[in-house]
């Protein structure tokens, strides 16, 4: 897929310096930013979902003491 997008000029010199310093191209380290925030975003999704189980006591949990307790600490 083909995207097309407008950036400040801030950004486009670091990623001049980044195409530079590097020889990838500014599409590649777009792409990569992508792909972080994408994982980032799936990331918070699975935290919030986990959240929830544990509100509704669905999520077992261990406490710090018993924790500590199982591991001989």
């Amino acid at each position: 897929m083909q995207v097309s997008l407008q950036i400040n000029e801030p950004q486009t010199e670091r990623l001049n310096k980044l195409e530079q310093l590097t020889g990838r191209t500014k599409s590649f380290f777009i792409s990569e930013a992508i792909n972080h925030y994408l994982d980032d975003w799936d990331d918070v999704q699975s935290a919030e979902q986990i959240l929830l189980n544990i509100r509704s006591g669905s999520e077992p949990v261990v406490s710090w003491e018993d924790l500590k307790g199982r591991n001989g600490i």
